[in-house]
């Protein structure tokens, strides 16, 4: 049967789950519940335990911050943890909600243990309200408030009985929403290492994931067009409405999907559109139309060798370079071998490998 709580314990009960919910980072979370349910059932400190029964290795946040951090202490809770009753009791049925020490030894036999002696005398704690659940990733969170004069009474065990489901519940969207956010970040750094933006759109084409090579690109290509209150910039926008009702038309076949492409000085994104519905995204990759000088010139280059090195990577003959650039094929080979010697390498494939990684462009260079 669930607890029973008065007007007032009801009301500081919501007002707790109000801000827990809220919450959606694992440090943020142990911290508020450390501090929140020490202010709503009264106690010297409260803490938030990370335990693993089998392990020596535990970790907690408290509040106020550092009550329990003395020399040692980590290893010394870890030696005579099973002294604990709450821990002895759940490790041994697993049940679950909110015991006191009380609830299993008397103030006498609670001071002839190791714990109280090494550990608990030192804070000090006589009293103690813990819960222990299944962690998500192994072993169990405990979380504890603690007293060095009174007792804990029943109706605070009452209101906290009321919580435990909510605590929980909330403790394994919070952990889940951590991870997801890791795997999101990881994702991020994964495609723009791979020199590719991504978006991805709601039904209603809204903005739901924005990676930041994405997001620099769309500030770099589509000017004055912001992409506030999770929208795509105008242009873009227009772009994916058209093609969206392209596919609702009745009678015959829509155009092909082509990618929109916006050139710039210099360089051009390509923006393709992949997926349909609430499952659509637009890929975005840059390119460079044509070769900037100014990084193949901070390899040590002339200005004039860079300009050769510009012509070896597109591809063109010596011969080729020798009338694009209106000088003679013995002048371009003096240049290639200032350019060889300057980046260290024998051969015109060797140097344009090093001028394709200098401007990040994705040309190929023949021969």
């Amino acid at each position: 049967m669930s607890p029973r709580l008065s007007g007032r314990q009801a009301a500081t009960a919501l007002k707790f789950l109000d801000g827990l919910y809220a919450v959606t980072d694992l440090r943020a979370f142990q911290a508020y519940v450390a501090a929140q349910l020490r202010c709503l059932v009264e106690a010297d400190y409260a803490s938030y335990n990370e335990i693993n029964l089998l392990l020596p290795r535990n970790s907690w946040s408290c509040d106020p911050e550092g009550v329990t951090r003395f020399p040692g202490c980590d290893a010394i809770f870890a030696r005579y943890m099973h002294e604990n009753p709450n821990i002895a009791h759940f490790s041994r049925t697993g049940e679950r909600g909110w015991r006191k020490i009380s609830d299993f030894m008397t103030r006498a036999e609670f001071h002839r243990t190791n714990l109280y002696n090494e550990f608990y005398r030192r804070i000090p704690t006589e009293h103690q309200l813990a819960t222990m659940f299944p962690a998500s990733t192994g072993g169990y969170v405990g979380i504890a408030l603690n007293r060095s004069r009174r007792d804990f009474d029943e109706q605070q065990r009452q209101q906290l009985d009321f919580l435990l489901p909510h605590l929980m519940h909330a403790y394994h969207n919070v952990t889940r929403f951590t991870e997801v956010r890791g795997q999101i970040s990881a994702l991020h750094r994964g495609v723009d290492a791979a020199g590719v933006g991504v978006i991805g759109l709601t039904a209603d084409r809204g903005v739901q994931l924005l990676t930041r090579l994405a997001e620099q690109w769309l500030e770099r290509y589509f000017p004055g067009q912001p992409t506030t209150g999770g929208r795509l910039p105008e242009t873009l926008r227009l772009w994916v409405n058209r093609h969206d009702r392209d596919l609702r038309r009745a009678g015959g076949m829509p155009p092909v999907r082509e990618p929109m492409v916006v050139d710039r000085q210099e360089t051009q994104l390509t923006i393709h559109m992949v997926g349909q519905g609430a499952g659509l995204f637009l890929l975005l990759t840059e390119r460079h139309t044509e070769m900037p000088l100014h990084p193949l010139e901070a390899l040590g280059l002339s200005r004039r060798e860079a300009e050769v090195l510009k012509w070896v990577v597109e591809g063109k003959r010596d011969g080729e370079i020798a009338m694009i650039l209106g000088i003679s094929c013995r002048t371009i080979h003096h240049h290639l071998e200032s350019v060889y010697r300057k980046l260290g390498v024998e051969t015109r494939t060797a140097a344009a490998a090093h001028a394709l990684s200098a401007t990040g462009s994705p040309a190929s260079a023949s021969g």
